[in-house]
């Protein structure tokens, strides 16, 4: 069976949602979950970092499915889309160390009213074209350093777009001040390490893989 079908993935904030496409842009088949937020605090909004991958499985499989048997075979490339920002934090085995904290969140709010009329504010614009908010990773990072600090001490990455990119957080330990700064550095982005040989696989098998992010 020849290969001609672009599966695309996109896991958004609340639905992860999968297509299938023909050689001309065509929707051959659709398949979608919801994923689930939680509130365990005012102004906290968060979720289980597996039910974010049994999402995407089911909605992969219900996609599939609904094409018809075999069509699995014919999918030439993966396309993959995820949301930006919040904290997904993982150990070195790859495996959550807390609850996701997604962009919606606010509860570092003080840290940004802290930030501003500051250096790192300054420095935040300059290198990056724009200002941290509240469910971004650098003043997440600084309220798990203030909060949760056993969280950084076990996590080995964070993951960003939920897909195949993860940044190392190692070096944010006890740098609170500069974190911003390091987030924006151009060589702090390594491969996550369980992704790489799913990606790799896949390459042999003739598949081509697009990782896309709607962040800059």
């Amino acid at each position: 069976m020849a290969r001609e079908l672009v599966l695309g993935v996109d896991a958004g904030h609340t639905v992860t949602k999968a297509v299938l496409f023909d050689a001309t842009g065509r929707a051959v088949a659709r398949g979608s979950g919801t994923l689930p937020l939680s509130t365990p605090h005012p102004r906290w909004v968060e979720r289980d970092m597996d039910d974010v991958w049994r999402t995407a499985h089911q909605a992969i499989a219900d996609c599939l499915a609904q094409a018809g048997p075999g069509v699995g075979r014919s999918v030439a490339a993966v396309g993959l889309a995820g949301h930006g920002d919040g904290l997904y934090a993982i150990d070195g085995r790859g495996r959550p160390v807390r609850a996701a904290i997604v962009a919606m969140d606010m509860r570092a709010e003080p840290v940004l009213e802290e930030w501003r009329g500051t250096p790192v504010w300054s420095q935040a614009l300059e290198l990056s074209g724009t200002v941290p908010f509240a469910g971004s990773p650098a003043a997440l990072l600084a309220w798990l350093a203030r909060h949760e600090h056993r969280v950084l001490q076990e996590a080995r990455w964070h993951h960003r777009a939920m897909w195949g990119w993860s940044q190392q957080v190692d070096f944010l330990r006890g740098a609170e001040e500069t974190a911003y700064r390091e987030l924006t550095a151009p060589d702090a982005w390594i491969p996550y390490p369980d992704t790489e040989p799913v990606l790799r696989a896949l390459h042999e098998r003739g598949l081509r893989i697009a990782i896309v992010s709607d962040f800059a």
